[in-house]
């Protein structure tokens, strides 16, 4: 691989960073938003399942036997020798106890003497956040009330959680990200997901979208960030997105200038951070490019597909496949800041 440079630093404004994701993505952006809650405000969720869900037993739950090569290798209240049966948070949402949803991102960082430098933030950090979560009528993979459930758990963190939540969930589409070019069944247009989202989670104004420049693409190494951590999943590269208001400055001013005044004296530009495994930069990432240009928003996406040791994660059946960890397949403690997944 070419060795990719650093992740430059640019000028973030505060209260502006958010993650947006589709499916696997969604659940990892929604992971993020909680795990990172004091430097991320909002999050746009289309269609995902409730935050550390996929390895929480529930008393409905139906138990299968747990093998060295289990898609669940980890299971929070399963007795020994047993383990849960795959995504069955998306599969059978009625089988989750929405009341016991908040219990381990509120209760697990003091209950294990963990401080919030390996573990995660507060919960008190989302009670100003915004939420935008999204289901089509006619998605199969995301059964109705799975992403309900991330509403019934964000409702109890919020402070107002009728105004700060909004949950769209009349749309006809079947599993797939809402485009504009993708037509509802039945209508002449699509839903334009990327411009609802951004909208919501960024009040006062979204400017139209626009052609976004592919000069403005960029590759950064994410190596810097795994601390010699191998075999997890993790790509050598990350992709990057800097519209041309929120480019750093190339030189500084004047022979002895300092670089972080001039940086400082850069546009403030918000942040998405875009879940979305990688198979490069396109697809419905173009969709927020073309807001990002207009609206001077960074988008930062982080990518997987990288090699799975798989004697060491023999069940890590999705990251082999390009997925981000939302399963603790890679570690128990998966929706942790210290977790593989969650470091970069």
């Amino acid at each position: 691989n070419p060795p990719w440079p650093a992740l430059p630093r640019l000028n973030i404004k505060k209260g502006g960073v958010s993650t947006a994701g589709f499916s696997n993505g969604a659940d990892f952006a929604h992971q993020l938003h909680i795990t990172y809650s004091s430097v991320i405000d909002a999050t746009c969720v289309f269609a995902g399942q409730p935050f550390h869900c996929a390895a929480t037993r529930f008393p409905d739950d139906h138990l299968v036997e747990a093998i060295p090569a289990s898609s669940v290798p980890t299971c929070v209240g399963c007795p020994s020798g047993k383990t849960l049966i795959y995504d069955h948070c998306k599969a059978h949402p009625e089988w989750v106890d929405i009341g016991a949803l908040p219990d381990y991102p509120r209760r697990v960082c003091d209950g294990r003497g963990l401080n919030t430098s390996v573990c995660m933030d507060h919960t008190d950090n989302l009670s100003d956040d915004r939420v935008f979560l999204f289901r089509g009528t006619q998605d199969r993979c995301y059964k109705p009330g799975s992403v309900e459930n991330v509403q019934h758990l964000y409702s109890m963190f919020l402070e107002k959680p009728e105004a700060q939540i909004r949950m769209v969930n009349t749309v006809g589409y079947a599993h797939a990200f809402p485009r504009n070019k993708t037509k509802i069944p039945g209508k002449k247009h699509g839903y334009d997901g990327a411009g609802e989202c951004l909208r919501w989670i960024y009040p006062g104004g979204i400017k139209p979208a626009v052609d976004f420049k592919r000069k403005n693409i960029y590759n950064y190494n994410q190596d810097e960030f795994m601390q010699a951590i191998s075999g997890v999943g993790i790509n050598g590269r990350g992709h990057l997105y800097i519209p041309d208001a929120c480019s750093p400055p190339t030189k500084a001013a004047g022979a002895n200038a300092d670089a972080t005044t001039a940086l400082h004296k850069t546009k403030p530009c918000r942040l998405v951070i875009l879940a979305a495994g990688c198979n490069g930069f396109g697809g419905w990432i173009e969709n927020f490019a073309k807001y990002a240009e207009s609206n001077d928003i960074v988008l930062l996406q982080p990518c997987v597909g990288g090699y799975v040791d798989p004697f060491r994660y023999p069940g890590a059946h999705e990251i082999k496949r390009g997925m981000l960890d939302v399963y603790g397949q890679l570690s128990r403690d998966y929706t942790m800041k210290s977790a593989p997944h969650m470091k970069f």
